[in-house]
This record gives structure tokens, sequence and C-alpha cells, in this order.
């Protein structure tokens, strides 16, 4: 997959190092890893461990136009499906808080534009904001499509073995 690169020449260690999530499971996941005091920016959708989404300590970094709390369903099919056949992204990235928080990797994924941020927009925005294409951010995709088998997007064959 395409990434910012990453400058292997800026040490990093995982006490110094600011994360950005860009879906809600991947920050559960970071946290349950031990790393809920280097995520520095969340989704709009995050909502657990709490400690990490109420102190304030993660800022949010994505908008949406879709809001379920005041929009009925139909609203909600409406704008998705517009959106898909528009192209256009259900979500954004509020390009002044990504550049606030200053992120050293994004984790993010390219498989669903409905459920996250569209890498497209993912891949611009940070090479806009955070220095172009030699950015010391890497984007972290998520695709299994190109870690599995391309023919067969739900193999079963473990990560070990690619």
């Amino acid at each position: 997959p395409e990434t910012i690169t990453h400058d292997a020449s800026k040490s990093t260690t995982s006490q110094q190092l600011r994360i950005v999530s860009l879906l809600p499971s991947f920050t559960e996941i970071l946290c349950k890893l031990g790393l809920s005091s280097n995520i520095v920016g969340i989704t709009h959708e995050c909502d657990y461990p709490t400690e990490l989404t109420s102190s304030g300590r993660a800022r949010v970094v994505t908008t949406s136009d879709i809001n379920p709390r005041t929009m009925t369903q139909s609203e909600i099919h409406e704008a998705v499906c517009g959106s898909l056949t528009n192209g256009q992204s259900l979500y954004g990235i509020n390009k002044g808080v990504l550049q606030d928080v200053k992120p050293d990797i994004i984790f993010t994924q390219s498989l669903c534009d409905v459920c996250a941020v569209s890498y497209p927009v993912v891949l611009s925005t940070c090479a806009k904001l955070l220095g172009g294409p030699k950015a010391n951010v890497e984007a972290v995709v998520v695709s299994f499509n190109e870690r599995w088998h391309e023919d067969d997007p739900f193999s079963t064959t473990p990560f070990s073995s690619l």
C-alpha cells in the first residue's frame, strides 16, 4: 500500500510515540496494548476506554456530517448513499487539530469508506499538513486484501506464514 514515509533517522520509543487512531476499534486495541498514554488523536466516534475519551487527553481529529442524534435513519441512508455515489468520504479530518497533535504514526484502514475517513483523504491530508511525502508520519493501513491472498480476501492464512 501507498504510505507516507517514516523518517528512520528519527529515534522514537514507545514513551515518545504520538499516535492518532482513525478507527475506534484501533483505539481500543492500542489501549489494551498499553499505549493509551501515547494516543494524542482519536475519532469523533471513539467512546471507549472512557479514561481516554473523557479526559480530553486525546483530541478528536475527525469530522462527520452524519449525526445519528439529529438525523433520521432515512436521512442517514440518503447521506451515505449520496456520499458514496459522488465518491466523497463520509468523514473528514480536522486539519488544525491533526497539525496540533503532531502524530508520529496514524492508524487507519483502506477497506471501507463507510467505516472511517477514506484512505485517500488520510494520505492527501498528511501530505499537505505534515510535510509532504517525506513527512515523519507513517499511515498504517489494515487491508485484508493486501495482507492476505489478493484472490481470496477471506483467506485463513495466518499473518505469520506470509
